[in-house]
């Protein structure tokens, strides 16, 4: 969209969101969610960044609102786009965080929080927005490439 007046641009521009995949003891922690968007589906503990936040930070801030654990990102994973979510679309980046502290007590926005084994994750209803990381992760965790 261009203003014909003074040719300014509108750009829509994709949701910028940051996530942590924890993992222990060849299990994944994964966050079933309590609101639409998917409702009752699970998916990493992620979420939009603030304007002045970085991902980082975001994956952080995040985890610990969803999840009661303070986490630590080791290193980025990867970066995950997504165009399936009727808030728009948006990029998930997604970091290691390999050491947490606190006990799970889910947020606001979880109706659970729990560790699970790849097998049982490969049968799980997950969050659109999440499949791709989620599949990733799983598949590092079985083929021995976490590191």
């Amino acid at each position: 969209q261009v203003c014909q007046n003074c040719g300014w641009i509108f750009y829509e521009q994709l949701k910028v969101g940051g996530g942590c995949w924890i993992h222990q003891d060849g299990c994944m922690l994964l966050v079933q969610r309590a609101n639409d968007p998917w409702k009752g589906t699970w998916y990493l503990p992620a979420g939009y960044s603030e304007v002045d936040e970085h991902p980082q930070v975001t994956a952080h801030r995040e985890t610990y609102e969803e999840t009661g654990l303070t986490v630590s990102a080791s290193k980025l994973v990867d970066v995950y786009m997504y165009d399936m979510d009727p808030r728009g679309n948006g990029i998930l980046i997604l970091y290691e965080c390999m050491s947490f502290l606190g006990t799970i007590q889910p947020g606001p926005e979880a109706q659970k929080v729990q560790f699970f084994p790849p097998d049982a994750i490969r049968q799980m209803v997950i969050a659109p927005a999440h499949q791709k990381a989620i599949s990733d992760c799983v598949k590092r965790m079985t083929d021995g490439s976490m590191h």
